[in-house]
């Protein structure tokens, strides 16, 4: 809960909880964008360096594998995160206007 200027604690509006869930699903879609161009981009970098080096072992899909499950992980982590307080805010917001 915000205040105002009289220090009086008010309940957000709905218009300031979706922008507030916007910015949030745009952090988290931006987040994951980058994240994935990271992870295609280093292992491709990694799959070459594991051809050279040792083709007749490929070492590489352990790091693609423990990656790639951390990241899906992270990812449904933070999203269900966010479907979550998107839905306390608006529970929270019936019935209450100001609390004085």
């Amino acid at each position: 809960m915000k205040t105002n200027q009289n220090n009086k604690k008010t309940v957000p509006t709905q218009e300031q909880i979706e922008v507030v869930c916007r910015q949030r699903a745009r952090h988290f879609w931006n987040w994951l964008t980058w994240s994935l161009v990271y992870y295609v981009v280093i292992n491709l970098f990694l799959i070459a360096i594991n051809w050279f080096t040792s083709p007749h072992y490929w070492w590489v899909l352990w790091v693609i594998a423990g990656w790639g499950n951390q990241l899906a992980d992270d990812s449904h982590r933070e999203k269900h995160q966010i479907l979550i307080n998107h839905k306390l805010k608006r529970k929270k917001q019936y019935g209450r206007k100001k609390i004085e």
